[in-house]
């Protein structure tokens, strides 16, 4: 396996793990207006990293 692909396989183990249950420094998180959290569902905010755009993964209803 070359650098580049076993360094993708950690990070993308790494995420797996994050996705599954919170992990502590996963990521820088950021801020958010409290207006924007609103719409948001717990669910996805207690997943959220602060890297990224959460809301692209949201659906209406």
């Amino acid at each position: 396996m070359i650098k580049s692909q076993r360094t993708e396989t950690i990070v993308r183990q790494r995420y797996a793990v994050g996705a599954k249950e919170r992990a502590d420094k996963l990521c820088c998180p950021v801020d958010y207006e409290s207006e924007y959290l609103k719409v948001i569902p717990q669910e996805v905010i207690e997943r959220d990293y602060g890297c990224g755009d959460p809301s692209r993964y949201l659906r209406e209803g």
